[in-house]
């Protein structure tokens, strides 16, 4: 049995019941309860003394994607602990053993975090390429938003994440990807001047007059 069993009820608890967010492994899933002070005090102490202190459990056998989101949504910020993870994902990465889904959550996670390594960007756009197919609409918008915040391009990513939202998931599928973050993607391909006329079409009809009324003026 995995001795983090033991404890992490308790935690979950702590931090407003985020036991969703936890199965799935997703920042989106992620319970609005950890922004607040006490919970990322919760989760920080958590990370810092249970989970990323190899006490219990060494940081390569964890399930990588699913804590990252974890602490990310719950506002973790020592960059030690960070530096862990990123050690830790190296070889799973190396060897292109994430899913889609988990390659997009870890990429997510890490820039939620405001964390990034090149070479470890590289090999999880290596994996979204060779898997985007099985990749979601709601994810790869994540990632190449992710990936143009860093100053990180990749063609092949670009065109291969803009093939996956265009053909491979349902048309309505944008429609659940927050409008700011669609502007973002947008944004990202104008950037580096990657023409996709396929994705742009698919993106703009996701956004109406009503989702625009409740954003900024900055957005």
């Amino acid at each position: 049995p995995n001795p983090l069993q033991s404890i992490v009820p308790s935690i979950i608890a702590a931090v407003g019941g985020t036991v969703r967010g936890l199965q799935k492994g997703l920042p989106a899933a992620a319970d609005a309860a950890l922004t607040s002070g006490a919970a990322r005090s919760a989760v920080a102490w958590f990370a810092d003394r249970a989970l990323l202190s190899g006490y219990f459990l060494s940081v390569e056998h964890l399930d990588l994607p699913k804590w990252a989101a974890f602490l990310a949504a719950g506002g973790y910020a020592d960059r030690g602990g960070w530096g862990k993870i990123v050690e830790a994902a190296r070889p799973l990465v190396a060897a292109g053993s994430l899913s889609a889904e988990q390659a997009e959550s870890l990429v997510a996670s890490l820039h939620r975090a405001d964390v990034y390594d090149k070479a470890l960007f590289t090999g999880l756009a290596s994996i979204l390429r060779a898997k985007f197919t099985e990749a979601s609409t709601e994810g790869l918008c994540d990632a190449i938003v992710a990936f143009a915040d860093n100053g990180h391009f990749d063609q092949a990513l670009f065109d291969d994440a803009a093939d996956g939202i265009a053909y491979c998931n349902h048309y309505l599928a944008p429609t659940k990807v927050p409008v700011p973050t669609l502007a973002a993607v947008l944004a990202a391909y104008a950037k580096y001047g990657v023409d996709r006329a396929d994705l742009f079409v698919c993106l703009t009809r996701a956004i109406d007059e009503d989702r625009l009324r409740p954003l900024s003026d900055e957005h």
